[in-house]
């Protein structure tokens, strides 16, 4: 319908001055809730579901619950390991990386932190072991999500002198 074009528009424009980040379960749903707010004022056709249709949609959202809680709570175990890396707890820290990917394999900026981590270990030891941590959970961050900033981490971990391999 007409109507739907200025509202995307608006949405679009909205969106653009607030950043979401929609990596985040959370966002998402807000997102979806400001155009469904936006939707709302029009006259529309309406339908009736019928009452085994809702029964059934009723059921399957209970049953995809484990899916998208799970996801939520590994994006709350990611940043409460930043605030602990903030805090100078990296030990707290990156536990809680690995059990947000443990729970979402997909996090990539868990798999980015934890290689921060060990590439500040790195620095402070010049542990081998360190650099080739830091190095690996970069790749999977990278495979998991091809972001600038990470292929710019990577290059930087490359162009540092790596320690030798006794």
């Amino acid at each position: 319908s007409f109507f739907v074009f200025p509202i995307t528009a608006m949405t679009i424009l909205i969106f653009s001055f607030l950043s979401i980040n929609l990596e985040y379960l959370l966002n998402k749903l807000i997102l979806l809730m400001v155009v469904a707010a936006g939707l709302q004022g029009h006259e529309s056709k309406t339908y009736r579901v019928k009452p085994l249709w809702g029964i059934m949609m009723g059921m399957v959202f209970i049953l995809i619950i484990p899916i998208w809680f799970s996801m939520f709570t590994a994006n709350r175990l990611y940043v409460s390991g930043l605030d602990s890396q903030l805090h100078g707890e990296d030990a707290q820290a990156a536990r809680q990386f690995q059990n947000a990917i443990e729970l979402d394999d997909s996090l990539a900026d868990a798999y980015a932190a934890l290689s921060q981590l060990s590439w500040t270990k790195f620095q402070k030891s010049h542990s081998s072991e360190a650099f080739d941590d830091a190095l690996s959970y970069l790749e999977k961050a990278v495979k998991r999500k091809n972001d600038p900033r990470y292929l710019m981490l990577r290059e930087e971990y490359l162009h540092a002198s790596p320690p030798l391999h006794q």
